[in-house]
Order: structure tokens, then sequence, then C-alpha cells
């Protein structure tokens, strides 16, 4: 709230430090991190992938009850996509899966 309504330039570090940044690189390095952190994701079925980032982005509107409930339908679509096949026979046959986002 202070930095919101200061509009005082913060260092990284202390963002960092605060929780609100995740990681710091080298000056001049952020999209080369950045990109390698997405490619490091990718290698993740995209369906469980959107399941994960719906569930993180509505929690906080949920009550634990509701977070019980909600969160299984949109975890269930993941276990049920075709996409988690593929990762289990990837898995069984050691070989990177082939992902296709159904």
């Amino acid at each position: 709230m202070e930095m919101a309504l200061s509009g005082e330039k913060t260092s990284a570090e202390f963002l960092h430090g605060a929780g609100i940044v995740n990681r710091l690189t080298e000056p001049g390095r952020a999209l080369v991190e950045a990109l390698a952190w997405a490619e490091r994701l990718l290698e993740n079925g995209p369906t469980a992938l959107a399941a994960t980032a719906m569930i993180m982005s509505r929690t906080f509107d949920w009550t634990d009850e509701q977070a019980w409930v909600e969160q299984r339908i949109l975890a269930d679509r993941a276990s049920r996509s075709q996409d988690r096949a593929e990762g289990l026979r990837a898995f069984a046959e050691k070989r990177k899966p082939k992902w296709t986002g159904r």
C-alpha cells in the first residue's frame, strides 16, 4: 500500500525481500531468465498448467468449503485430459511427452 500510494521507486532487492518479486537476475538478463523459466514451465502439460493457474488465481475469492469443490472441478479437467494420458505413457516409455493441450 505504501508503494502504491507514495509512487516512490523501490529497489528490486527490497521487492524481492518483501516477496513481491520472485527472483533477481544480473542487470540486462531479465528477459533471458524469463524465457528460460517459460521453457521450463512448458515441459509440464498445458492442461495441468492451466488448471493450476486458474486455481491459484481464484483461490483467494473462495471460502474453504468452496475451495475444495472448485479446485476439484478444475483439477478433474486436467486429470481427464489427453495430455494426462500422454504424460503417463511418456513417463512409462522414458521419453519426453508430446503435449497437445487437450
